[in-house]
């Protein structure tokens, strides 16, 4: 016995010219007898349809053409403009209580720390000069 390739599914349409861009599946082999195939569910093809939806080849080694038509696309239905509001929303009024505690904010940062700041920058400055006059490490001749 010589081996023969399985046949596919050929989407075509209503013309019988092939459909391009679709998918062309295989006849899956039965594992129960090598000679002949099981039935194959038909590809879906985007823009078409039809009425068949399983293949059971008579013949594995053939071709088998599934006819689609092309779906006509209805008119686009364009939505009717929404009516404006009639009433105005109003904002929703705080009650007395939590509307004044939103009104006043605490008070942070009051305190005068000027002359702590000023007395830390002399004493920064004051060690730094210590560091470069005095305490230079004595050279043994």
């Amino acid at each position: 016995m010589t081996y023969q390739a399985n046949g596919k599914v050929v989407p075509v349409d209503e013309n019988g010219k092939p459909i391009p861009g679709s998918d062309q599946p295989t006849y899956p082999t039965d594992p129960s007898d090598p000679t002949k195939v099981l039935p194959v569910p038909v590809p879906a093809v985007p823009g078409y349809t039809t009425k068949t939806t399983i293949v059971t080849p008579s013949d594995p080694g053939a071709n088998t053409t599934v006819t689609y038509e092309k779906v006509v696309d209805e008119a686009p239905v364009t939505p009717a403009t929404p009516a404006k509001p009639t009433a105005t929303p109003q904002a929703k009024q705080a009650p007395a209580k939590e509307a004044a505690n939103q009104a006043t904010l605490p008070q942070t940062g009051n305190e005068d720390d000027a002359p702590v700041a000023v007395a830390g920058g002399l004493l920064a400055g004051l060690m730094g000069l210590l560091g470069l006059l005095g305490f230079k490490k004595k050279q043994d001749d």
